[in-house]
């Protein structure tokens, strides 16, 4: 467990994503969903976000917490 008390992921990737033309780096974490469907074959869950490396990164993760809330 992690010092909030949720699970860490068991895998996590950088990708490379070209967003009109400039390159944003963002992170996908990995999280156990659970017993895998066996409809749809899901079994993890996906976290999405920018990575914090720069300005524009910072300010669209603002702005899709602000979104969610």
């Amino acid at each position: 467990h992690h010092l909030c008390r949720y699970e860490l992921p068991f895998d996590r990737h950088d990708w490379i994503v070209d967003r009109c033309g400039k390159d944003v780096r963002y992170i996908i974490d990995y999280y156990d969903g659970g017993d895998v469907d066996p409809h749809s074959k899901e079994f993890a869950i996906l976290d999405v976000r920018p990575a914090m490396d720069s300005f524009e990164n910072v300010w669209d993760r603002m702005v899709a917490a602000w979104w969610r809330w």
